[in-house]
């Protein structure tokens, strides 16, 4: 993995004690910045490009298994989705926009040490911070787009 650093990039040591802002980057929406999310934007993140970490993991199953379902019965299950469940199930990822009061800029990494306690948390069943095997932090399950571990 390289770790390409840029003048301007961030880097903390550690996760405890930050206070961040987050914006949700969705596919067909516009970010601070005015750009439009295209999938393929979102794809670069993805640490498996046939996998996206932030669908429903339990699609609704027929309790008969040993029956085949009819068109009809799939279609009443895909209307009955809630838009939050639709929008869970779209690609999704993260973006740092403020790092305890510092408003982060366009393009700009923030890096975090990978000796962090936070990635090595095991209280209450782990912090919800993770690594993806690109780099990247995930927060919550969700990849976060200007967050990546330093190894050093």
């Amino acid at each position: 993995m390289t770790m390409e650093t840029l003048p301007g990039d961030l880097y903390l040591s550690d996760l405890s004690g930050i206070r961040i802002t987050l914006e949700k980057l969705v596919v067909g929406q516009y970010d601070q910045f005015g750009d439009l999310i295209t999938s393929e934007y979102l794809e670069q993140f993805n640490p498996n490009p046939n996998t996206n970490p932030n669908t429903n993991p339990n699609p609704k199953q027929p309790q008969d298994q040993g029956q085949d379902r009819d068109q009809e019965e799939e279609e009443d299950d895909v209307s009955e989705k809630t838009e939050q469940e639709q929008e869970q199930e779209q690609p999704a990822a993260l973006r740092i926009v403020k790092l305890n009061g510092l408003k982060i800029p366009k393009n700009v990494m923030i890096w975090v040490n990978l000796q962090s306690p936070r990635f090595n948390d095991s209280r209450n069943g782990g912090s919800g911070v993770m690594l993806s095997s690109n780099g990247h932090v995930l927060l919550s399950g969700v990849v976060t787009e200007n967050l990546k571990v330093w190894i050093g």
